[in-house]
């Protein structure tokens, strides 16, 4: 064997340990990255879900007291419509329109149409409704294309009572802009994308490419 090559060999074997040990803390810490990094992420929508689910919690608390109203018990239509619209007007920022359905799904006030005004069957997802009116319990509809406003929204539905029976069901209508708000005031890293979805995985709100994004169904492998 050629002195030069005995040279190498022994420069590579010396070297080989040390190429070794920093590739494998090189592997190390990608890895105590990686996961510093996951863990981050799920503490972010840890933070995200406890934060949703106390804005619904708002939402229904503010339905449920329009669904006591004496008004609305005593089958006075006409007479609640204004006291939607006075709770509606504060609740511009989330809240698009309120509707007012009987047990059938009949619209009876829409406060995006005046009042008397002869309406459709509410837009809302019909298993969602028919959920309220059986339990006599508060949900929150998939996402759904509203035909007054041509837009995606899902909807607070809540229950209203007399003597134990749902007489009417009061939904507020959220779209997409107050939910983007939403997640975007949770800002992470650059490039990262917060995305709200449904029950059904269809996207209700992203942080990026939001317009193109909202209405479709997310990637298998994220839900």
């Amino acid at each position: 064997m050629k002195i030069r090559t005995h040279l190498f060999f022994l420069v590579l074997t010396a070297l080989l340990p040390v190429v070794l040990f920093a590739a494998a803390l090189a592997m190390l810490f990608w890895h105590e990255q990686h996961s510093a990094l996951e863990q981050r992420f799920r503490d972010r929508v840890r933070a995200l879900s406890v934060a949703l689910d106390r804005e619904l919690d708002g939402h229904i608390r503010l339905l449920q007291l329009l669904a006591q109203s004496d008004l609305i018990k005593s089958k006075k239509i006409g007479e609640f419509y204004e006291e939607a619209a006075r709770a509606r007007a504060a609740q511009t920022t989330w809240w698009s329109t309120v509707i007012v359905a009987d047990p059938a799904g009949r619209q009876l006030i829409n406060l995006r149409s005046p009042a008397g005004t002869k309406l459709p069957t509410i837009p809302v997802d019909s298993a969602a409704f028919q959920r309220v009116v059986d339990s006599g319990e508060p949900t929150v509809s998939p996402l759904f294309k509203d035909p007054s406003s041509n837009q995606y929204a899902g909807a607070i539905l809540v229950p209203v009572k007399s003597d134990s029976a749902v007489i009417y069901v009061i939904a507020a209508v959220i779209e997409n802009s107050p939910w983007l708000e939403f997640l975007s005031s949770y800002p992470d890293s650059i490039g990262a994308a917060l995305t709200l979805f449904d029950q059904r995985g269809v996207i209700i709100a992203r942080t990026v490419n939001n317009d193109s994004s909202v209405g479709q169904r997310v990637a298998a492998r994220l839900i």
